[in-house]
């Protein structure tokens, strides 16, 4: 019989390969979308229908208990992670995002989507203490069954005992940080009325810039350093 972190890991995978890093943060050769914020309260719902307070409420499980996630290392071992993320007041705000006039419609891989976000507060721990933080981030959302968080951390930010420095040995690199995602989904089930999960990884990106020519280049990669992931759970029962 699989265990339930075996049973887990491909689908964690697969999921993995689809998220994200949120509305409109990867667009292709320095274009981006022209962005408007409209500031909302936190319970108000905004033009797409939903508000911050049933995102945090409904994904994330803003209770104050962490959800517990199988973690899985890209050196090897495995364990779990806390997480639990937390309203502290902060701001809230429908953006509005439109392809730029100049770019006439004309660029196929520059998408503009409309969205949620949220400031709120994270908490990250792993059983085998690598990780232990505590981070102000931002959370979007372009639809009440699905939300997206991305965090960048310096290479040496972290408070676990991790040493995410050790994943980019035998590595030439100018400069290095660490990107942190996270995506939270909400389905149909058939048992209960909505289920939950969640799934996140822990990338080292790096960059090597070369400045022998007239306009110098500047190339990037990323190298994984931690996977995880969430079997699903009914709302009714977490809450």
């Amino acid at each position: 019989m699989r265990t339930a972190a075996a049973r887990f890991a491909p689908a964690l995978a697969a999921a993995l390969a689809v998220a994200g890093c949120g509305p409109n943060d990867e667009q292709t050769m320095g274009a981006s979308c022209d962005e408007v914020e409209t500031a909302l309260a936190f319970d108000e719902v905004g033009p797409l229908g939903f508000s911050a307070a049933q995102i945090l409420g409904d994904l994330v499980f803003d209770d104050g208990t962490p959800e517990q996630a199988y973690l899985f290392w890209a050196d090897g071992g495995a364990g779990h992670l806390d997480i639990s993320l937390s309203y502290e007041g902060g701001a809230a705000a429908h953006v509005d995002s439109e392809i730029p006039p100049e770019d006439g419609g004309t660029e196929a891989a520059l998408f503009c989507e409309d969205y949620l976000k949220v400031e709120a507060r994270l908490s990250i721990t792993s059983d085998d203490g690598r990780l232990d933080e505590d981070w102000d981030v931002v959370v979007t959302a372009t639809s009440p069954y699905g939300a997206d968080l991305h965090h960048e951390v310096a290479l040496d930010g972290l408070d676990g005992t991790l040493d995410a420095a050790a994943f980019l040995d035998g590595v030439a690199y100018d400069s290095a940080s660490l990107q942190f995602r996270n995506r939270f989904s909400v389905v149909e089930g058939d048992v209960a009325d909505l289920f939950a999960t969640s799934v996140g990884e822990l990338d080292v990106f790096y960059e090597v810039v070369d400045d022998s020519g007239p306009d110098g280049t500047a190339q990037a990669g990323i190298l994984p350093i931690a996977s995880w992931g969430q079997d699903l759970f009914a709302l009714d029962e977490a809450h």
